[in-house]
């Protein structure tokens, strides 16, 4: 089980990563969260919101943990996050969740990366996957065996996930002769955040001529620059609730081959009509 964990932890740690950036920028969407000093606040959130998360993280002591979006998916696979802060610092956190987490009798892995301190727990006989990151803020104190944080403001980032449910396949179109990398997703106050990566066989204009289709009738904005080996842009969609960030990089041309990101947020007025009603909703090619 500590193998299945270890061989895991550096997937899963980039997954929970992108997650976080989804829910914020979800988040951001709808106006959720607002940075006021160097205070993370929340307004209109309820504390039990939450379905499963508040009875497999334990509460950090003196804090309380505000949710990140709902609908929330990594590669289709729902999760729940929240966020806490505490004035303690990353490692005196980290110790906290470790050590509880092992008393309990979980398989648990602690990582180091960049100052924060990660740590995972999971059980061959519960269902549940817990991650907790200690983020630290600014420090005018000592760090504490490499795990930074010794004094300012902690951030603590919580995360459970099912580790027996399939995954749901991505609900944005496909571009034609394109394999979906990832695709991860949330939902803030009627704001649905899509975000898919792919590798495509063939040409930067290619892949902009099916999405030119598929988004017929909104406006876009940006350009596509491209010479003689190469071809890379940055392209807006937009129209009445609806916004959506196509990047495109060619990385081979020989034969050709294309990297792309897109962002997708529509307001839920539009989700409920919109993507199945319009044939937006596709589901992986090939």
């Amino acid at each position: 089980m500590l193998d299945a964990l270890t061989s895991i932890s550096s997937r899963r740690r980039r997954a929970f990563a992108t997650a976080f950036a989804i829910s914020i920028a979800g988040a951001a969407v709808a106006g959720v969260l607002v940075a006021r000093g160097e205070l993370a606040q929340a307004y209109g959130e309820s504390l039990q919101r939450f379905e499963r998360l508040s009875k497999v993280i334990p509460l950090y002591r003196d804090s309380s943990f505000y949710p990140m979006g709902k609908g929330l998916h990594v590669d289709g696979v729902s999760r729940e996050m929240a966020y806490a802060v505490t004035s303690d610092p990353v490692w005196k956190v980290a110790d906290w969740y470790e050590g509880l987490w092992t008393s309990q009798g979980f398989q648990v892995q602690r990582n180091t990366v960049g100052g924060e301190e990660w740590i995972m727990a999971m059980d061959a006989h519960d269902p549940w996957m817990r991650t907790i990151a200690a983020v630290p803020g600014n420090s005018d104190g000592d760090d504490h065996g490499g795990g930074g944080g010794g004094g300012g403001q902690t951030t603590i980032l919580a995360s459970v996930r099912p580790l027996d449910t399939p995954a749901a396949k991505p609900k944005l179109p496909v571009a034609n002769d394109c394999a979906v990398i990832s695709h991860n997703g949330a939902k803030d106050m009627g704001v649905a955040t899509e975000m898919m990566y792919l590798s495509c066989n063939g040409y930067v204009g290619e892949v902009v001529d099916f999405y030119d289709e598929v988004l017929y009738g909104a406006v876009r904005r940006g350009e596509i620059h491209q010479s003689a080996t190469n071809a890379s842009g940055r392209l807006v969609y937009s129209s009445d609730g609806l916004e959506v960030i196509l990047s495109l990089q060619q990385t081979s041309v020989e034969p050709p081959r294309v990297v792309v990101s897109l962002t997708w947020q529509e307001r839920e007025r539009h989700q409920e009509s919109g993507l199945e009603e319009s044939g937006l909703a596709g589901e992986e090619k090939p």
